[in-house]
């Protein structure tokens, strides 16, 4: 995890490691003073720099200490510091983004250029304003509108209430309205604006692909604090820049309880806080009905609008900056958009309450004093219970928070007892399923969520669930009932579980016999091997309906009946499960499929009660599966010699034994090895290593391609089953030939293309 941690975080850790809690406070102050010291100095080129702004921008900005924040940038070598002049400007929703990099690497490109947004206005205003005359009357349309002349007239964010002829002498004959709609959350209206209706976000490109540090790096932080300060020693952090952080914890910490308590930090109507560029504000008309006025009214926008993803990349630059502000600071505190999660151990709590009150106040933004609580030892944020009662004991317990636990029990409840769902009605649903099973569920509840998105969102009628479904959507109501909450532990790390799964698909006599295999290497222990038959009704059903070369999943029922075999065994451990099957692979990691003999097969681990060990699913090339002989029966099986054989049955397979002559000659072999391998050491042989490189370049050697481009093939699809192809194009690489192979046509005409590996061919026969 450290290596995915900003370098931020990493500084931060080290500073509350090697600093005793007495140092970390005198920091605190040092670099505080020396940043106020700045403020001061700094207070001439902070008007200079605000005079000639647009007037909209100065009033937004007038607390906000830019010249102070790009200072601060440059002594952190900060490398966004465009952020800064661009924040004096106002910030852009349409167009091309500024590189920041801060963020990972990651294109998304504009759809349709501004020039070509601003011609479609003709047609598209009139059809906006038509479509908001049209549905006029909703629940939320009367305090809506009074929200949003609240926000003209006295937080001055948007200029209105105006009429459309009125918004074309404010910003000109070339306008596009955005259509202004509510959701009620917590009982509290929230006003949305929907850009991507009026294709504002169409027209926005970004190089980058943002990151968000949430909960996960906090909790990582808290359990590495915890580890080290009750087993001290030499510690080392490795930056991006390849510099390693090396050092020793503070003998302060060894003597004390690793007690940490917890609280949340809200900035107040966070994208409120920062401008928007006037050549954007005419691509940001807030157009909603008025009972009032019994028509169409209109605002221009002034602040960075919600619902616009230019919004969204360029607040969470702002963010970031002060999320790395606030490490330089000491505050173990990580960010996830406007949210600022902050962890202190209680020897600090004043200081580090101090430090990010005093951070945000200085630089000059707002947060939500109302919702910010003293330091304790649980906390809800962001949708969840983060508890930190325990980490004396070196545990953190994250859950949901009790109210959408409930919420959404109940509507499971109404969806099982009714058999049925309306898909018009899913969307708020989905969401909050969907975020409450990133935070804490895993696995369990998977294929609920996948098919509550499979079944659409705009359709009224009502859908019946079939017992597959009905099945999953159980599973998932009985985990988010258990309320048991995922544990986090501070221990050593170990070594993890490494499994090799394998499926075999031969014919005898015409006849499918499927065998499937796993090797398990325990950390420390001896490795263990099991093979058996895919049972005949399990083959009878896959192979219903005239399915015939069912491999994938065979391949897939060995992987799940692994998992299920060393699951009593796995408990709370790290475990990389290798499979050598694309589709597979693939339905592993999803959780979900679209065919129902995969999901059938899912749904067996899908345990509501399911234990929290963490799973890495990855592919192996079948050469280097070891799994291979296995499935098989064992025979040649020379790396696995000193493996335990598993006697007992799996799930439902029968046991292959190996045969005694061939145990006996494995045996034998193997001391022959060692024993040779014991007289090499004795004369001093040491293993052989490739020559240096020549001044000049030989060139790469790669693995010959066994199918050639323009050759007719066999290829194995996602769903397992096969298809004939052609094969368009052949790329060499180090870890073997890659292939782009044609299937065929849609129906609207386009090419089916696929990428695969040679282990998904075979020869066309």
């Amino acid at each position: 995890m450290a290596v995915h941690m900003p370098d931020s975080m990493l500084k931060c850790l080290y500073d509350h490691l090697t600093l005793s809690p007495a140092e970390l406070v005198k920091k605190r102050i040092r670099v505080f003073s020396e940043w106020t010291s700045w403020a001061k100095d700094l207070q001439r080129d902070e008007i200079a720099l605000k005079n000639p702004m647009n007037p909209d921008a100065r009033v937004l900005l007038t607390q906000k200490r830019i010249m102070l924040m790009k200072k601060v940038a440059q002594s952190m070598a900060w490398p966004d510091l465009a952020v800064f002049d661009e924040m004096s400007q106002g910030f852009r929703i349409s167009g091309s983004a500024t590189k920041s990099n801060i963020f990972q690497t990651g294109l998304k490109a504009a759809s349709m250029s501004e020039e070509q947004l601003m011609r479609d206005t003709n047609f598209m205003r009139p059809a906006l304003l038509g479509k908001i005359r049209s549905q006029r009357d909703d629940e939320f349309s009367r305090e809506l509108f009074e929200m949003t002349v609240e926000e003209a007239s006295n937080k001055r964010w948007l200029q209105g209430p105006l009429t459309p002829t009125q918004v074309s002498d404010v910003v000109g004959d070339k306008w596009m309205p955005v259509r202004r709609f509510g959701i009620l959350q917590k009982e509290k209206l929230r006003p949305i604006d929907d850009f991507k209706e009026n294709q504002v976000n169409d027209t926005f490109s970004r190089a980058e692909k943002v990151t968000l540090y949430a909960l996960d790096y906090l909790i990582w932080a808290v359990l590495a604090l915890v580890r080290l300060y009750k087993s001290g020693g030499e510690f080392s952090y490795t930056l991006s820049t390849g510099e390693r952080l090396v050092g020793h914890v503070h003998q302060d910490w060894l003597s004390c309880d690793s007690e940490f308590l917890i609280t949340a930090l809200d900035l107040k109507s966070a994208y409120k806080q920062l401008p928007l560029h006037p050549k954007d504000q005419a691509k940001a008309v807030v157009s909603l009905w008025s009972h009032q006025h019994n028509d169409v009214r209109c605002f221009v926008t002034k602040t960075l609008p919600f619902g616009a993803a230019g919004s969204v990349h360029n607040f969470l630059r702002v963010s970031a900056f002060l999320h790395a502000a606030g490490c330089q600071l000491g505050i173990l505190w990580s960010n996830y958009f406007d949210d600022f999660p902050i962890v202190t151990h209680q020897k600090n709590t004043s200081s580090t309450m101090v430090a990010a009150k005093g951070l945000l106040s200085l630089f000059g933004f707002t947060y939500a004093q109302d919702k910010l609580n003293p330091f304790g030892k649980q906390t809800e944020v962001l949708g969840v219970v983060v508890d930190l009662a325990d980490t004396p004991k070196g545990a953190v317990r994250v859950t949901n928070k009790p109210s959408r636990v409930d919420d959404l029990t109940v509507a499971l409840n109404d969806i099982l007892g009714a058999g049925s769902v309306v898909p018009s009605q899913l969307p708020s649903i989905l969401g909050k399923l969907q975020y409450a099973d990133a935070q804490v569920w895993g696995r369990a509840g998977r294929l609920a969520l996948a098919q509550l998105r499979e079944l659409g969102h705009t359709s009224t009628q009502r859908v019946q669930l079939d017992p597959c479904q009905l099945q999953s959507f159980d599973i998932l109501k009985r985990r988010l009932c258990s309320g048991k909450p995922r544990k986090f532990v501070a221990d050593v790390v170990e070594k993890p579980w490494i499994i090799f799964s394998d499926g075999a698909l031969e014919y005898k006599d015409g006849k499918a016999i499927a065998t499937i295999g796993g090797v398990a290497f325990p950390p420390g222990g001896r490795p263990e091997v099991f093979g058996g038959f895919v049972p005949d009704d399990l083959m009878s059903r896959w192979q219903a309906g005239g399915k015939t070369h069912v491999i994938g999943l065979v391949e897939l029922y060995a992987g799940i009946v692994s998992l299920l075999h060393w699951k009593p065994r796995i408990t709370s451990s790290r475990v990389i499960l290798f499979v050598d099957n694309w589709p597979a692979l693939d339905v592993l990691v999803k959780g979900t499929s679209i065919e129902p003999e995969w999901r059938d097969m899912l749904l067996c681990i899908e345990d509501p009660e399911e234990d929290q060990f963490m799973l890495w699913l990855a592919r192996v090339p079948s050469p280097s599966n070891l799994a291979d002989h296995p499935s098989r029966g064992l025979r040649s099986l020379k790396v696995l010699v000193q493996a335990r054989l598993i006697k007992q049955k799996v799930q439902g397979t029968e046991s292959i034994a190996m045969h005694e002559d061939d145990r006996l000659r494995l045996e034998e072999g193997a001391a022959i090895a060692a024993a040779r391998q014991e007289e090499l050491n004795a004369a001093g042989v040491v293993m052989a290593v490739p020559p240096p490189p020549t001044e000049e370049f030989e060139g790469f050697s790669f693995p010959p391609a066994t199918f050639a481009a323009g050759q007719n093939a066999i290829v194995t699809r996602s769903s397992g089953e096969e298809s004939g192809c052609y094969i368009l194009e052949v790329f060499l690489t180090a870890l073997g030939p890659l292939y782009t192979v044609y299937l065929g046509s849609a129906e609207d005409g386009t090419y089916i293309t696929k990428n695969c590996e040679e282990s998904d061919l075979r020869a066309w026969t």
